[in-house]
């Protein structure tokens, strides 16, 4: 069995690693709102500076549209096998 990691898939982990954060504070954003409590500030604050062109969205919007950058990022990277940060 290889067990070995491409380059590619060696990327591809580390950008995995980078988003990790912001996709799983987009969802307790959502979950807050889902559960009828406001979100706390901190995750807010994450979420702006993540997506700073998403910044001026209402909160679920702004969750929703990180947890979108994120799947549309990540889905190229697999297409293309290389993390859009070091291309």
């Amino acid at each position: 069995m290889n067990t070995s990691v491409s380059p590619e898939q060696f990327a591809f982990c580390f950008y995995m690693d980078d988003t990790f954060d912001a996709m799983m504070i987009a969802v307790r954003v959502l979950t807050a709102i889902n559960e009828k409590r406001q979100p706390d500030a901190a995750d807010l604050g994450y979420l702006r500076q993540f997506a700073p062109p998403a910044a001026h969205l209402p909160c679920d919007e702004l969750a929703c549209e990180v947890i979108q950058q994120i799947v549309k990022q990540r889905a190229e990277v697999r297409a293309t096998g290389r993390d859009h940060k070091t291309a």
